[in-house]
């Protein structure tokens, strides 16, 4: 059927050994390339769903309620305002928003309390992002 000499069975061994070569490097190209592309997907999805761009609505909110209800404002602040904002401080549940919070409750002078308003409007701001 098939009638080969040595030196054609040879060529056609060396031929072969360069096919397969080809071969395992394309396998080893494409698997390579296959791990970078999920990889990318991967850490591109983490980056694109990670909360650096998202809102704490939560922190928003409170701070939204706080400037109109007590800077906004020329009256008393009422009790249920009060129980709301510290109800709301709970829910946000930052150890560092309700220190500033604290401190500005428990001010003792004006000065003190536009001070730690200050303070607590710059931590607000920063942990409105996520």
């Amino acid at each position: 059927m098939f009638s080969f000499n040595k030196r054609q069975l040879v060529e056609r061994l060396k031929d072969f050994k360069k096919i397969v070569i080809v071969v395992l490097v394309l396998l080893f190209f494409n698997l390579f390339f296959a791990y970078k592309y999920f990889t990318f997907k991967k850490y591109f999805y983490e980056l694109a769903s990670s909360p650096d761009g998202q809102i704490n609505e939560d922190v928003l909110n409170f701070t939204k309620f706080f400037v109109d209800n007590v800077l906004k404002t020329d009256k008393e602040v009422s009790l249920e305002s009060r129980l709301k904002m510290e109800s709301d401080i709970k829910k946000i549940n930052n150890p560092e928003i309700i220190q500033k919070w604290e401190n500005f409750v428990n001010s003792q002078t004006e000065d003190e309390a536009q001070k730690n308003v200050r303070e607590l409007l710059k931590v607000l701001i920063e942990k409105i992002k996520k």
